[in-house]
Parts: C-alpha cells; structure tokens; sequence
C-alpha cells in the first residue's frame, strides 16, 4: 500500500468545511436526510472520510449515534479522530474492512470510487456492511457528462480523466492539480448502473448534479459553467442525469 499512500498523503485536500460546503455536499445532506427518514441510524459509515468534518456533519444530519471514517491518509486519520470520528486506516482496493457483516444503517462514499484500481472490492464491502434496509450514497464524476462528450468530440481528453502523475496532458484546459493522476477508473451512468447490479446493490435514486468547484476559477470551470448555462443544465439533468457532470447514486442491497 505505501507507494499508493504515499501519493494521497502529498495530495494538498483542502478543508472541505472551512472552505464551504460544496453543492455536491449540500446534495448529500439533503438526499441522506429524505431516505433515511423516520429510521433510527445507529452507526454509519464514510468511505474515504478525509479529515473527519463532513463524516461528522453527516451524523449529526442523520441524528447517527456512532461516525465510522475510513480513509488511506495517515494525515485524515489522526484529523479525522480530533473530530469524533472513528477513523480506521485501510486501502478500500484490497482491503476487508474492521467491520462485521451488516453494521452499518447508512454508508457514504463522496467521489472516491473514481481513484481505485479495483471497485469491485469496495463495492463488495459496501453490500456486505449495510443492514436491511440500510442506505448507501455514493457519487462519482460523470464521464459521458455534456461538457467531457464536447472535449472528446473536439479531440481532447475528457476532464476527468488524467493521463499521468506529473502532467496534464491532452486537455482543453488544465485541471486543478487535486486531480492530477488521482482518477483512474471513471463511469458513465450506464456502465456504473450495470456494476452496482452485479454487485446486488439496487439503485433507488440517481441524481444528476452540475459541476461543484469547491472554490476553483480554471478555465475547466468556466468552461463547464458556460456549458450548462447555456443548456439550462438545471432542468436537463434533472430529466436527463446521464448527462450531468457528477452523478449521485442512492442505493441499497438487494
């Protein structure tokens, strides 16, 4: 695990909360909040918990006794437990995670699955911990999203998609340097759809989201931005989410 540790550890994640919460945040809140509606959360769970603020905003959203965070950032871990959260160190490619069968009323997983080599191990995990009737989000940037199909169509490289660990390559404009190299396996709405069904994990809801900057001005997000101004992205994706740029997944195990 340690090269791959190594690289999230040098990766400059800012404060997510103190920057302010994003508009994918704010989706999370909103759409946990509808599906676990009158139920009682014991424990839940964040898949890739970074520093610990938004797990624990999540549990005190759902009224959650217990905030588990799991994460492969030394770094995360150590802020994460200053937090409340308990936080465990693990690689979610390979690893069985601390956890017995069906422990968990609610598991979260915020743009992360894009980074793994092998989803099919957390996604496995993820069917295994939830209870009955659980609830699991998960969100992922949308590769056939409107403005990466007019990059490729020009030539380009879609923007989610990196091409080294060094260098930006291949792009119609440059990426923040948070992405660099981090996105190695990125879905469609069709293909992720398909995966989750082989993993027995049902989807109830996809929601199409717009582009969430988290305070970013690149040309990508001015680009983006004009591109779904100019579609009325709003409405669009609400009919369409297979084209939005990030998509959010409500699930549960069938």
């Amino acid at each position: 695990m340690s090269n791959k540790q190594d690289f999230y550890e040098k990766q400059s994640y800012r404060d997510l909360i103190g920057a302010g919460l994003s508009s994918r945040h704010l989706n999370v809140l909103e759409i946990s909040a509808k599906y676990c509606s009158g139920r009682h959360i014991n424990r839940i769970l964040d898949l890739g918990c970074l520093d610990g603020k938004f797990s624990m905003l999540l549990g005190k959203n759902l009224a959650a006794n217990e905030v588990y965070g799991v994460d492969i950032s030394v770094a995360n871990i150590e802020n994460a437990r200053s937090q409340g959260c308990k936080a465990f160190l693990s690689d979610l490619d390979s690893d069985y995670l601390p956890f017995d069968d069906a422990s968990f009323d609610f598991i979260h997983m915020g743009d992360v699955i894009e980074h793994m080599y092998n989803p099919d191990n957390i996604l496995r995990e993820i069917h295994r911990l939830l209870t009955n009737d659980a609830v699991c989000i998960i969100t992922t940037p949308n590769l056939a999203a409107l403005a990466n199909r007019i990059a490729l169509l020009l030539g380009y490289q879609p923007f989610p998609m990196g091409t080294s660990l060094e260098n930006d390559t291949g792009k119609l404009f440059i990426s923040s340097p948070l992405l660099l190299g981090s996105h190695i396996r990125v879905f469609t709405y069709r293909a992720f759809y398909q995966l989750l069904h082989l993993h027995k994990l049902k989807v109830i809801k996809v929601v199409g989201m717009p582009l969430s900057s988290g305070g970013e001005t690149t040309g990508r997000v001015k680009f983006v931005r004009f591109i779904e101004r100019s579609l009325l992205a709003s409405t669009l994706y609400k009919i369409s989410p297979g084209l939005a740029w990030d998509l959010l997944f409500v699930l549960k195990s069938e």
